[in-house]
């Protein structure tokens, strides 16, 4: 054990690749805690997912918008954003960097760890 925590605390892409494998485990948790309310509130309140953003998205004590929030400072850290960037301007323009990239024939691979 205690030869692998040191080639792990040593190797920077194994560093990287754990600290990825435990943010895809928190993103895949998030996304089933925000994807589980809101089918459940939309259930018993027998609304629209269009309804249940106009009642509780901008409602700070909603738990929408607690996981909203946690979903956003996950995204954050992953894009590894500042706290001052406009999360929405930051991955448009990163996704029209990459859909022109496409467009122009390059390769474009998905997230993964670093090198």
């Amino acid at each position: 054990m205690l030869l692998c925590c040191n080639f792990i605390s040593e190797n920077p892409r194994a560093i990287a690749f754990m600290h990825l494998a435990f943010l895809s485990s928190l993103w895949d948790n998030l996304l089933q805690k925000l994807h589980d309310y809101r089918t459940q509130q939309m259930e018993s309140k027998e609304w629209v997912i269009t309804q249940l953003y106009n009642q509780f998205f901008h409602q700070p004590t909603s738990q929408l918008f607690k996981l909203h929030a946690q979903l956003d400072k996950l995204v954050m850290q992953v894009y590894r954003f500042n706290e001052t960037d406009d999360i929405l301007e930051k991955l448009l323009k990163l996704n029209v960097e990459l859909a022109e990239k496409e467009q122009s024939g390059e390769f474009v691979l998905g997230p993964q760890a670093p090198d």
